[in-house]
């Protein structure tokens, strides 16, 4: 196992230096990176989360759901609260909440993902996209919380929350699983193409953004 996970760590890096050298090479933009964020986020994310669903409803994974589910949970209301213990006092507010954004939302779905898949194969992914159901709960809410701005009414976050893909391949996939319901063979298909980019798409994005950091500063 420890092979494989160090094979496919190297493989992340290798798809990150491709990116580094799209970079160097001007073979992407600034704007292009911003597309594909934006693609990995509201496309191929949720994705990702209704195909990882996509699986009968029994008794053992519904248990395993809850289990996961709630520790994930816990995890994160733990995270939130060593974060404003450590961070809260920070005077520049700017500053501060982005120190406690990035301390506890971390790259679950970029990395994490390939890392599973690799290990574990599909069971592994399932697991883990409960794992990303409860962390784009708390990254959509609590998250965007942070950054509320004062002026913006606060219906307007609220219906970006509701309105949001991840939130709504949430309640989809949540709502296919418990009900057994299987969705069309082409569907599916496609939901599995999309899942299958993510790795390589994340991992160039990430090293895209590597290239532009000054380790200096």
């Amino acid at each position: 196992m420890l092979i494989t996970l160090i094979n496919q760590i190297l493989v992340m890096f290798a798809l990150m230096a491709l990116g580094f050298l799209a970079n160097k090479l001007r073979l992407l933009h600034e704007e292009s990176i911003s597309d594909l964020t934006q693609i990995l986020l509201m496309i191929i994310g949720p994705a990702l989360i209704i195909k990882a669903l996509q699986r009968p409803s029994t008794s053992d994974s519904l248990h395993t759901l809850l289990i996961v589910g709630f520790g994930v949970f816990l995890l994160y209301v733990i995270e939130i609260v060593l974060a404003q213990l450590f961070f809260g006092k920070v005077k520049d507010r700017d500053s501060r909440r982005s120190a406690i954004f990035s301390s506890v939302y971390n790259n679950v779905g970029f990395i994490g993902i390939p890392l599973v898949t690799a290990l574990f194969g599909l069971d592994g992914v399932f697991y883990a996209v409960i794992s990303m159901v409860v962390y784009n709960i708390f990254c959509w809410t609590h998250g965007i919380a942070l950054f509320h701005k004062e002026k913006q009414p606060l219906s307007d976050s609220l219906r970006s929350i509701i309105l949001n893909p991840n939130v709504l391949a949430i309640i989809l996939g949540l709502m296919l699983f418990l009900t057994s319901t299987s969705l069309p063979k082409i569907v599916v298909t496609s939901l599995t193409y999309l899942g299958n980019a993510n790795t390589p798409l994340s991992m160039m994005v990430i090293g895209y953004t590597l290239a532009d950091i000054r380790f200096s500063r």
